[in-house]
């Protein structure tokens, strides 16, 4: 039996996908897995054979079974959902309306993580008792605080943990407690798994003086699911099987008209104390993640036309404005291009007042929200490699270029070309990507992997990325497997990044034009070669196991 730990929802972000995905490709290798997370729908998961719940009565816990079915798998899962009192600690705020209180780790006080920690290893000991089993090895999901608390209750068995980028960037670089916590759980861990070689780096990077002390380091890549991310033979066929996926989704209309009402109020909006609290309740919307309704009717317009399509959190360390900001430039050379930014989260309100402030041409008020984002947007946070925006708000100061940049502008089209579409799962993602000619992943913040850009390529849809960080090491093997031109995929993050992304994705479309067939074929071909969950569950499972290298 493998115990595995996770902290939260097992949709939405890469994590999670990482963390469900090589659970299913462990139960296909024949393991049995109890995998502790937050997940309040583990019914959607069909290797998730049972599934329990800890519920605290009269101050003490006990096992709730929620549902009992047959196993899918040569090995099952059984899902533990600890009971966290309504407190949730996360790396990055996000929209979880089942928590009365959500904090990130950097904020948390000594009494808060104890109490964090009690909820863990209460689950952890009412597990022990009940299924009258103790875990073989234990694969736990990030670096803080799971391997300390896990540690504390099952002190002899040696972990392997998953490094996902943002354990690091917001928990320990800004917590003292947080790499107290870390240094004082190696003796634990007997490996760690990171997803890109870039990961390896950043670890060794901030424990320099320790690096004696650390386990072994070994890149695991993740996989994609093939027959979910796939190509269409044309872009119509795509956005037919997206339409019949879409409609299947229960939108709930009156959330879905209270945040268009909103958006609408925005546009009006000059003052930034203004913006900024409707910036505030759209971002409440958030934590109802679904797609806008209208989102079917512009996929329908928009396959007849290029469509450049980005899918990520909104956060601005994603890069949807710099995108947005990139734009004139992409229509000067493709004037009937289409833009699609699926999503949610924080920065949702900022992406739509840039996108109405462009759209109008008011060039004053695009450079005030983008100066002012840390202080008004919820998705802005500090430790980016480069904040592009800022660097393209503060050319258009001098008059030369803001002058040539006001007549590009005059050529736009915000408002009918570009779409803010909301959330969507990857079932209904999948088939949206399909019928995209560029995918594009802008981010100015440092990057674990580069799943989006995987699914993409499986999708034989050409990715354009910031060339750093895990992003780098993706798009240096496949621009080397596709015999494409690095520069044209892996756009670099320096001052001119806004004009960089603009060429790559022009560039992009020549390049499609010329020989799409042949290159949506490469595509597919590298990620079917290098990046399977098959693979990725045998070599974690060789790590759990503690078996040789084959």
């Amino acid at each position: 039996m493998i115990f595995c730990f996770y902290g939260y929802y097992l949709r939405s972000s890469g994590s999670a996908i990482y963390a469900r995905e090589l659970t299913r490709s462990l139960n296909a290798h024949g393991e049995d897995v109890i995998l502790f997370s937050q997940e309040n729908k583990p019914e959607l998961f069909d290797f998730i054979s049972e599934a329990y719940e800890i519920k605290c009565n009269h101050s003490r816990d006990r096992l709730v079974r929620i549902f009992s079915r047959e196993k899918k798998y040569g090995g099952k899962t059984i899902h533990i959902k600890p009971d966290l009192k309504g407190f949730l600690p996360v790396y990055v705020y996000d929209s979880y309306p089942d928590y009365e209180k959500v904090k990130t780790f950097n904020e948390l006080d000594q009494s808060e993580l104890e109490g964090y920690r009690q909820a863990i290893s209460s689950a952890i000991e009412i597990v022990l008792e009940n299924f009258k089993v103790v875990p073989e090895s234990i694969l736990i999901h990030h670096l803080v605080p799971l391997p300390w608390i896990v540690q504390s209750c099952l002190p002899d068995i040696r972990q392997v943990v998953v490094f996902h980028g943002s354990d690091l960037n917001f928990a320990i670089k800004e917590s003292a407690l947080m790499r107290k916590i870390f240094t004082e759980s190696l003796p634990s861990i007997r490996s760690i798994v990171v997803l890109a070689d870039a990961g390896r780096k950043d670890i060794l990077l901030n424990f320099k003086g320790i690096e004696g002390s650390l386990p072994e380091i070994l890149t695991i890549p993740p996989g994609v699911d093939l027959h979910l991310f796939r190509p269409s033979s044309t872009k119509a066929e795509a956005e037919k099987e997206f339409k019949e996926a879409f409609s299947r989704f229960d939108l709930d209309i009156e959330v879905a008209e209270r945040r268009r009402n909103l958006i609408n109020e925005l546009s009006m909006a000059k003052d930034i104390g203004e913006i900024s609290e409707f910036f505030r309740k759209i971002e409440e919307l958030e934590a109802y993640k679904q797609p806008e309704p209208e989102l079917a009717d512009f996929m329908r317009a928009a396959v007849n036309f290029p469509l450049i399509t980005f899918a990520g959190k909104y956060l601005w360390t994603k890069g949807p404005v710099a995108l947005l900001l990139a734009m004139p430039y992409v229509w000067e050379q493709i004037p009937e291009a289409r833009v699609l930014l699926i999503g949610y989260g924080g920065s949702r309100g900022i992406i739509e007042k840039v996108r109405q402030a462009l759209s109008s041409g008011d060039i004053d008020l695009t450079v005030n929200l983008i100066k002012k984002h840390r202080e008004i947007d919820p998705g802005s946070r500090e430790g980016v490699l480069l904040d592009a925006p800022v660097v393209f708000a503060e050319k258009l100061a001098e008059s030369n270029f803001r002058g040539k940049y006001e007549e590009l502008l005059k050529k736009s089209a915000y408002e009918e070309q570009v779409f803010v579409g909301g959330y969507l799962d990857h079932k209904r993602l999948a088939p949206l990507i399909a019928a995209s000619d560029v995918f594009v992943a802008p981010s100015v913040f440092r990057e674990s992997f580069g799943l989006v850009l995987i699914e993409a390529a499986a999708c034989g849809v050409i990715p354009v990325a910031s060339c750093h960080s895990g992003f780098k090491s993706v798009l240096s093997e496949l621009t080397e497997y596709a015999e494409v031109d690095q520069e044209l995929l892996c756009v670099k993050l320096d001052e001119n990044f806004v004009e960089n992304l603009a060429s790559s994705i022009i560039e992009s479309f020549r390049v499609i034009k010329k020989d799409n067939e042949i290159l949506k074929r490469k595509l597919r071909s590298f990620v079917k070669e290098r990046y399977s969950w098959s693979s990725a569950g045998n070599q974690v499972l060789r790590l759990l196991k503690d078996l040789p290298e084959t």
